[in-house]
Order: C-alpha cells, then sequence, then structure tokens
C-alpha cells in the first residue's frame, strides 16, 4: 500500500490476502515498502514465514536505514533483528555482506553481486530483469542459490521442468533487480 491509501487497507484485509495467497501457492513473496507503520507492513512482515531485509553494501542502506525501522517500529512488535535475515544486493564483495549482517544481528540469506558495466541500471531504468541477460550470469546463478534455498525450506520439488522454473526465477529477480 502506498503511504497516501495506507489508511484504506485494514489488517484483516491484509491477513486475508496471505491466508489466501498460502492456500493458493506453494511460496508467495510480498514485497513491502519502506514505511514501517502502515497496515499492509506491519501485518505482512509479523505474519511472514520468512522475513528479508534486502539491502545494498552502503551504510544509509543497511545501518541508518535499518535502524530507523527497527527502532521506530520493530522492536515494539516483538521481533529481534534475528528474526530477519538479510540479503545484501548489488554487493562486490560478500565479505561486507557478513560484516553487515554481523553488524544487524540477522542471519545471512545470500548475497546478490553487482553486475559489471551499466546492465543493472539499464534493468532498472528499462524494467528488463537481469535473469537470464548476457553478462549478468553472477546474478543469476546467486538468485538461483537464494530462491532454491527458499523453495527447500517450502518443502517444493526443485525437479521441476526448466520453463517453470524459468518463470519462478524471473518473478523473484523482478523484485530483487
Amino acid at each position: 500500500a502506498r503511504r497516501e491509501s495506507a489508511a484504506d487497507i485494514t489488517p484483516e484485509m491484509i491477513n486475508h490476502l496471505l491466508t489466501t495467497a498460502r492456500r493458493t501457492f506453494d511460496l508467495t513473496f510480498l514485497d513491502l515498502n519502506g514505511y514501517p507503520d502502515n497496515a499492509a507492513t506491519v501485518c505482512g512482515v509479523r505474519n511472514a514465514d520468512i522475513r528479508l531485509l534486502v539491502a545494498r553494501p552502503r551504510f544509509d542502506s543497511y545501518r541508518l536505514g535499518w535502524g530507523e525501522w527497527y527502532d521506530c517500529y520493530w522492536k515494539y512488535c516483538g521481533l529481534q533483528p534475528r528474526d530477519i535475515q538479510l540479503v545484501m544486493n548489488r554487493t562486490v564483495s560478500p565479505r561486507d555482506a557478513s560484516k553487515a549482517a554481523d553488524y544487524l544481528g540477522m542471519p545471512l540469506a545470500g548475497v546478490i553481486p553487482e553486475v559489471p558495466g551499466d546492465l543493472g541500471w539499464k534493468s532498472v531504468d528499462e524494467g528488463l530483469p537481469l535473469y537470464d541477460q548476457a553478462g549478468a550470469e553472477s546474478f543469476t546463478h546467486a538468485i538461483h542459490m537464494l530462491a532454491s534455498s527458499f523453495a527447500k525450506d517450502a518443502g517444493l520439488d526443485m525437479h521441476l521442468p526448466d520453463r517453470v522454473k524459468q518463470r519462478l526465477w524471473s518473478r523473484i529477480t523482478a523484485t530483487l533487480g
């Protein structure tokens, strides 16, 4: 929900959405915005099976941004940093991701590498998912590993036909790209 329409969405609506998604789909990703105090965000995070913080390896992205979120609201909901997993997006060094996870007190779920050249910005500007783009093989591999771990945790059979895997990975990468 956008900030201006947050008042129109009730906790019951979000809980119904999550319940329906759980009954309908094997795996559901709920991409939330940066406003920690609206009903969609609060209910989505509180009722999620797995919680991810996707951040960039920049001071303002994971240290300041998360601190404001957590201190503003999440610690009052009973969530601890260890209840959330970090996905470090667009990183150059996996070591930096480990340091960030340690700093935040979160387990590290995955590291998505920076893609070479302008591929990442082109993806954002033109809305083209990076998955399976020439030159983004390291990104594709990292997304596959991350998605596979979520699917395994959800008890999904990873021996799906390639066309089904392609659609699943493309949808996941659209939220992380």
